[in-house]
Parts: structure tokens; sequence; C-alpha cells
């Protein structure tokens, strides 16, 4: 008898695999490693991971495989490989006893990053993309940014009724025009 979920094409199984992953260095990144006192001040010491740029990198390593037409299977094994290996790899570079957050959380100060070492350690390309969220904080809109926007857009609304009901009058005093013409020879 057939398995449900055996009639996944190759491709299903690859994104299963890879969002299977993703999940795994979400957890492996959220977890805290354990506490260390850094410099006397009795704090853990605390690195980032860029988690948008492991998953590209996966992604990207993925990509090129099927580029070079690697079978299917050895793609599906590599990633496994990789996803069992993330975790273990995150801790053994951050050293132990340190903190390791995502870096897109952290929005100010700089604080050393390891995913370049990750993803080398893991046999992955450190030339992809990410996200830099740090960035658009100013753009982010507020609420005064929101009020007068809707200030703004009271005042649109208003110029467009008051232009509308003044086309409404001259067109109505037309019209009014036209009816006394026809009535009056």
């Amino acid at each position: 008898m057939l398995r449900p979920w055996s009639r996944l094409s190759m491709a299903d199984w690859l994104f299963v695999i890879i969002i299977a992953v993703a999940v795994g260095i979400a957890g492996a990144i959220v977890v805290p490693i354990g506490t260390h006192e850094t410099s006397g001040r009795g704090g853990p010491k605390i690195v980032t991971l860029d988690a948008v740029k492991l998953v590209n990198a996966e992604r990207a390593a993925v990509s090129g495989m099927l580029g070079k037409g690697a079978p299917h299977n050895d793609i599906a094994l590599r990633m496994l490989r990789i996803g069992h290996e993330v975790g273990k790899t995150i801790r053994r570079i951050a050293g132990p006893g340190t903190l390791v957050l995502v870096r897109q959380a952290v929005v100010a100060g700089k604080l050393p990053d390891i995913t370049d070492r990750v993803l080398r350690a893991l046999g992955l390309p450190t030339k992809v993309p990410t996200v830099d969220v740090a960035r658009y904080l100013d753009q982010a809109p507020t609420t005064a940014d929101l009020a007068r926007y809707g200030l703004w857009l009271q005042q649109r609304n208003a110029k467009t009724l008051a232009k509308e009901r003044r086309k409404y009058q001259e067109l109505k005093r037309q019209a009014g025009k036209k009816a006394v013409e026809q009535v009056l020879p």
C-alpha cells in the first residue's frame, strides 16, 4: 500500500528538507548555549548568526548541485547532513557559554558575527544575500507619521469633494439653462 507522503516529487522532498533544516537552524540559534563570565562583568559572551544568510547559502548550495546535475538523493542526503550539523557547528564555533542571537534581531550595537565561519565549516557558500533590518529602522512609520498621513488624506479628500461639488453645481446650472432654452423659444 502506498503511503501519501511517498507520492511527493523530488522537488517537494527537497523543499521539505530545506524547511526542516531552516527550522532546525532557528531552534539551534534561539536556544541559549549557556552563560559564561567575560571580562569580569558577569554576563554571557554574545555573538550573532545571520539566519537569512544561512538559509540563502543552503538554497545556493542546492541550486548549484541541481545545476551540476547531481542526483536528487545525493542532494537530499547532503542537506540532511548539513541540517544535523548546523547546531553542533554553531555551538563549536561560538564556544562554550556563548549566547547566539539571530543577527536580524539585533537592532543596536555591534556584536561579533560568526556566520561566515559557520558557513565555511558546513561547506556552504559565503557570498550570498542577506537582510539588514537595522537599515530600515528610520523608515518604519511612527504614530506621528500615520497621523500626518491621515490629515493629508483628509485634506486631499476634502479638496476632491469640493471640486466634485463645484463640477456638479456647474452641470446642474448648465442643465437648467438647457431646460429653459427648450421650454422658451
